[in-house]
């Protein structure tokens, strides 16, 4: 059976006795090594909270590894639990014994964690045994991901902590995780870390895609691509970035997707106010254009930035 949830779903229902007691192969994917890390050992001071599982890497299994631990008949596999983690650096043939195994013949529990966009956890989840696999978090759900970052390091934060992180950071698990790991290491311990402190420790690093979005609807183009061109963002923000303006502009393009809503956001009524200040086809023209960008930060094109800079000089 296969099963998807968001980080913040899995964190609320995994439980390492339940897959003991199941006497089954269970199947891991986390898009990222730091969401692989909160999410199996929940609590970054709790070091035992893998203690029922023998914890190997992929590379220490040799290829009769599967059938000697694994399978039902062997009277030499020994009466445990295993945690494989790093099941991309599983070898070829470890691997191919791992395939040849039918699910209906193991009989020991067997977490295989996966990270990314993983052809060992693909291929193993089409032979039939149990998945689960993590679904990457979308940038509107920043304050869910920071919390579950948070729970892993047992770290509560006030709201306005919370919104100036989400705020500052790039959006991007890595960030979260070095973020709130220093302000676990110089705030004041035992004691919610202050505004002041957290502003002292966290450098803001991102750009806010809504303000931008907002200056762009109100044709504040000279602004809006200033920011762009004096910031040198990485070529991975920019593609969310472009993403989200070619959708921005769809919505002003076309703003009856909220008639179906009973209360419109403060959002919807700034897309409202931008569909009345646009003309069709200047909207059309601009979603190609923020196509062709998009297509350029996918490919790290180094010339981004000059088309950018011209941008910001000729509009």
């Amino acid at each position: 059976m296969h099963s998807d949830g968001l980080p913040w779903d899995f964190y609320a229902t995994w439980d390492t006795s339940k897959i003991k007691e199941s006497q089954r192969v269970l199947l891991l994917l986390f898009p990222d090594p730091f969401l692989e890390r909160m999410l199996l050992y929940r609590k970054q001071e709790n070091v035992t909270a893998l203690n029922d599982y023998q914890v190997l890497a992929g590379y220490e299994l040799n290829p009769d590894w599967p059938s000697n631990n694994l399978e039902l008949l062997n009277l030499f596999a020994q009466n445990e639990a295993f945690l494989i983690i790093s099941g991309e650096s599983l070898s070829p043939a470890t691997f191919d014994s791992l395939l040849a195994l039918e699910p209906e013949n193991v009989s020991k529990p067997c977490v295989f964690s996966f990270v990314g966009n993983s052809e060992h956890f693909k291929k193993l989840k089409s032979r039939g045994f149990d998945s689960y696999e993590v679904k990457t978090a979308r940038f509107w759900e920043g304050a869910q991901l920071l919390g579950v970052c948070c729970e892993y390091f047992s770290m509560s934060l006030s709201h306005e902590v919370e919104a100036f992180l989400l705020g500052a950071l790039t959006f991007d698990t890595a960030v979260f995780f070095n973020a709130l790991n220093l302000i676990r290491l110089f705030a004041t311990s035992g004691q919610s870390p202050s505004l002041s402190d957290v502003k002292a420790i966290v450098t803001p690093q991102k750009f806010d895609f809504f303000e931008l979005g907002k200056s762009y609807g109100k044709k504040d183009l000279k602004a809006f691509y200033r920011s762009l061109s004096n910031s040198f963002y990485d070529f991975e923000a920019l593609v969310e970035f472009f993403r989200f303006m070619g959708g921005h502009l769809l919505k002003i393009y076309d703003p009856s997707y909220m008639d179906k809503k009973n209360r419109p956001s403060k959002y919807d009524k700034e897309i409202i106010h931008y569909s009345k200040i646009w003309k069709k086809e200047e909207i059309i023209r601009d979603i190609k254009l923020f196509s062709s960008l998009q297509c350029m930060a996918k490919e790290k094109n180094e010339l981004l930035y000059l088309k950018l800079n011209d941008l910001t000089i000729w509009t």
